[in-house]
């Protein structure tokens, strides 16, 4: 299996066009990788001495920043904005005359 620069398959890109195998019958396409809440992080000084200390998190502030090399990504189906967390195995990509653009819907007539 060849892995692209973010370290999941080279055939899944953001955006790129699927089928899942725990929504069958209709279309989504990866919005985004996995990802972490990142805590920030403060230097808390030694009282006694402003040389020494040690670092904590606050685990209220902080940021959710994507992490390519999980098994999972988010995917959203077309046609609707509700994303879905699943494991990138569970996807096959699909070409654009497979799924209708407008409802998302496997083998739809309506384009």
């Amino acid at each position: 299996m060849r892995l692209n620069e973010d370290g999941m398959p080279s055939e899944f890109q953001l955006g790129t066009r699927v089928k899942c195998e725990s929504l069958p019958g209709v279309a989504c396409y990866v919005s985004s990788w996995d990802r972490e809440f990142e805590p920030e992080m403060y230097w808390l000084p030694d009282p006694k001495n402003e040389e020494d200390g040690m670092w904590v998190s606050d685990e209220t502030e902080g940021e959710w920043i994507q992490n390519p090399q999980s098994n999972w990504v988010y995917v959203t189906m077309v046609g609707d904005d509700r994303e879905h967390y699943v494991e990138f195995h569970d996807l096959t990509v699909i070409d654009e005359d497979e799924y209708c653009s407008q409802c998302g819907q496997m083998g739809c007539g309506h384009g």
